[in-house]
């Protein structure tokens, strides 16, 4: 304790606790180490009965307060010490750490969320102070934090497209843990700070457990949603042994990620290009040129894991300035095991398991907004007549080379069509806060206005993007004058944009509009950008178009 005008505050012990898996025992608890040899045991006055504790002396400052609490000779750490102390509870292990002491803990044996599913037991859902969430369609990580305590609501989180990773927050008044205990923060840790003493140690830890273990009930925090990360290493090694069997069956998508810039997007390789060269690029790889990229890589690391021999494959990403981008190859691959009810996605290097109901529901909300003859909408099939051409710098000179891009098929339509469709590719509206474009195509016939965003090809992160990018256009259009202003003004002089009678419309070329199937992460996609257009509004739909390039 510690005097501060004339009012006694205790002083706080900080915890950071994780919990072991199942079927983990105090005997083998250095198998739990990854580096027994770089962090020793040590002894301590006050460690519960069974405990064991590890540090590893970095280098020298002031002794930390968790020296005291345990009753550890001082001279033997410092103020930057790392220490794990092994802590038995009925028949389950929890381990404290203290500084860094958490790299040295084999996290294949931590029960991962273990903080998360704690606080949502244990947190007062109308007091909580933030939440960090990742959005899975836009690859988004987000941290919000409010200065006055907030319900989950308040955060406007759509459960079936975001992950939560941790919550902070205040305990119920049920859940004091004797008054030990009042602010927490759960992620694959619980951490907080109290006021408790060494022997009451094991007594809080019981009182912990008991609430991970409990069902949910009404009044805890619900995240349930129809997507769920996959935690269990067990797991996760077992769905990349059946990864590595779809691969060398050449049976996975190859899909860049969602975070990446699409509007300049010029193509990719698995070389570095010392001189920009789109000649040499690829759009995209197909199933079995991955195949044959992960073979090739795999004879030269033989010992190696499916996961070590994807992250290190390099690929390079390239812009139409030349700008250039790079990412491992396990964040560039998209695919979905099935395993009884449960379906497995794997999506920018890391495993979501999907509820079979979600899978059902969005495929049956989806299928309502789809059509397959493109000739409805205006949209003739993409024809090798329709391609263009661009130049090229080599070192031998100027070339020019084939286009493919849908900039092509845009401009064909237009043209085909110059009274109902008017050209809007590339053509950015300009705003004090920024520029956006609005589409693609617009579909003039009838006094009606359809935006078209067009696209090629099935690939996930592609077509995220194409979605993402039309409900942004509507919701600048729908909500800022200024916006529609300048929108109107790209229209010819006999053509009036009017804001109550536009529509939206997704156009996909491909291979066989009769057969094609969006990504499972693109269906998800597409649904929310269908709840959202359709809030404010406006109908929504998806035409896949075919194209004979």
């Amino acid at each position: 304790c510690f005097k501060h005008k004339g009012c006694v505050i205790m002083a706080l012990n900080s915890f950071t606790i994780y919990l072991l898996k199942d079927g983990c025992t105090i005997k083998d608890y250095e198998s739990y180490l990854k580096d027994k040899d770089e962090i020793p045991e040590i002894t301590a006055e006050n460690l519960p009965n069974g405990a064991k504790m590890r540090y590893a002396f970095v280098s020298s400052g002031k002794v930390p307060d968790w020296v005291s609490f345990w009753g550890v000779a001082s001279s033997k750490v410092n103020a930057t010490a790392r220490a794990l102390v092994f802590i038995p509870v009925k028949t389950r292990i929890f381990v404290l750490s203290y500084g860094f002491g958490y790299v040295h803990l084999n996290l294949d044996y931590i029960e991962r969320d273990f903080g998360l599913e704690t606080v949502k037991r244990v947190v007062e859902s109308s007091s909580i102070k933030s939440a960090a969430t990742y959005n899975l369609s836009l690859a988004k990580k987000q941290q919000t934090q409010f200065v006055s305590d907030k319900s989950m609501v308040d955060f406007e989180i759509d459960y079936d497209n975001t992950l939560v990773k941790n919550i902070t927050g205040n305990l119920k008044d049920s859940e004091k843990f004797d008054g030990k205990v009042r602010l927490v923060t759960g992620a694959d840790s619980l951490h907080f700070s109290c006021d408790i003493k060494a022997p009451d140690i094991e007594s809080l830890l019981n009182k912990i457990l008991v609430s991970y273990q409990r069902k949910i009930k009404r009044g805890d925090i619900n995240l349930s949603g129809g997507i769920r990360q996959v935690s269990d290493n067990g797991k996760i090694k077992n769905l990349y042994i059946k990864l590595e069997k779809s691969l060398l069956s050449g049976r996975v998508e190859f899909s860049l990620p969602g975070l990446l810039d699409f509007s300049k997007y010029s193509g990719c390789s698995t070389e570095k290009l010392n001189i920009y060269d789109p000649s040499k690029l690829q759009n995209t790889f197909s199933k079995t040129e991955i195949k044959n990229i992960y073979e090739k890589k795999k004879k030269g690391l033989v010992a190696s894991t499916i996961e070590e021999i994807l992250k290190k494959v390099q690929i390079y990403v390239y812009d139409e300035d030349g700008n250039e981008n790079n990412f491992s190859l396990i964040n560039c691959l998209t695919h979905d095991i099935k395993e009884g009810v449960n379906t497995y996605f794997f999506h920018e290097g890391c495993w979501y398991n999907i509820n079979k109901d979600f899978i059902k529901k969005i495929e049956t909300e989806t299928s309502k907004y789809i059509e397959r003859d493109a000739t409805k909408c205006h949209l003739p099939v993409y024809t090798k007549t329709m391609i263009g051409s661009k130049t090229i710098t080599k070192k031998s000179g100027v070339q020019t080379v084939p286009d493919k891009g849908e900039g092509n098929y845009n401009e064909k339509v237009c043209n085909q069509n110059p009274k109902d469709i008017i050209l809007m590719d590339k053509d950015l509206v300009i705003l004090k806060e920024g520029k956006f474009e609005p589409c693609d195509l617009v579909d003039v016939s009838k006094n009606n206005f359809t935006l078209i965003h067009v696209k090629i090809g099935l690939h996930s992160s592609m077509l995220s993007h194409l979605f993402f990018q039309g409900l942004v256009s509507t919701r600048l259009l729908v909500e800022s004058k200024n916006a529609q202003n300048e929108f109107e003004k790209k229209f010819p002089q006999n053509v009036h944009f009017q804001i109550g009678k536009f529509s939206v419309l997704y156009a996909v070329l491909v291979d066989n509009p009769a057969t094609a199937e969006l990504p499972l992460f693109s269906k998800i996609s597409f649904w929310k950008a269908i709840k959202e257009i359709e809030q404010m509004g406006k109908k929504v739909k998806l035409v896949f178009v075919e194209s004979k390039v």
